[in-house]
């Protein structure tokens, strides 16, 4: 087996960086920067400059790299909108995609939240109100949302066989991504939804298809509702928009 990893240059400045099989953040002798190295398989998947809780003050532009470097953002017509406090939101014809950066559940480890909303969606509120009703406007939910595209129904989803069901999905698109890389990862995984369901994912979310949203609100819902009843759970369940 051959175990010589293959020779790589910081992203940074250009210079030779050494690589080892037991580190995944190197500093570059050059111009000092970390680099994260991702090796999965024998294979260097990705060297980037590593989004650190010590240079707080590189945030943003570091992780605006993530998700240029890792979504194909102009093929899908999607333009640089809003700057968020911790992300970034991007904007096409179909919809609207918000990338948060995120220590919520794996503190020191950063990780990236993907949300969808609809061109109404406004920039830093979770709800709007649509028909005279509170209703939940960014979607991370994508759970449900490749299921419905491929004809699953919402009682089949929402029994105890959706992780199995989802897993089939993913292993489907062939994410070839260590999943323990929490900030990459979310990238690589909707890159190939990108990839593999085109407009038929975007579409979902179009304002100018009415119909399929309504298929799909009510989808969402009978899935909720059988979850709700399946759990004993006493929550009331969110209306999307």
């Amino acid at each position: 087996m051959n175990n010589v990893l293959p020779s790589v240059n910081c992203p940074v400045c250009d210079a030779p960086i050494s690589l080892d099989n037991r580190h995944w953040v190197i500093k570059c002798n050059c111009c000092k920067n970390e680099i994260q190295v991702v090796v999965h398989n024998g294979k260097v998947l990705s060297i980037q400059r590593f989004l650190s809780l010590g240079h707080p003050e590189n945030y943003d532009e570091i992780f605006l790299g993530y998700v240029k470097n890792n979504l194909p953002l102009e093929k899908w017509g999607f333009d640089n909108s809003p700057h968020l406090f911790d992300g970034y939101i991007f904007e096409s014809k179909f919809c609207r995609v918000k990338f948060e950066l995120s220590l919520f559940n794996y503190y020191p480890l950063f990780e990236t939240i993907i949300y969808y909303g609809r061109l109404h969606a406004p920039d830093n509120e979770k709800h709007l109100m649509w028909n005279g009703k509170k209703c939940l406007c960014w979607h991370s939910n994508i759970y449900i949302t490749i299921p419905f595209i491929e004809g699953i129904s919402a009682q089949q989803l929402a029994a105890d066989s959706h992780r199995k069901i989802w897993q089939s999905f993913v292993d489907n698109l062939k994410v070839d991504y260590p999943p323990t890389f929490y900030l990459e990862y979310p990238l690589q995984l909707h890159a190939k939804i990108w990839e593999h369901y085109g407009e038929r994912f975007f579409s979902i979310f179009d304002l100018r298809k009415p119909e399929l949203w309504e298929k799909y609100s009510e989808y969402s819902d009978i899935y909720n509702e059988s979850v709700k009843k399946r759990l004993d759970l006493s929550r009331d369940i969110e209306k999307i928009c």
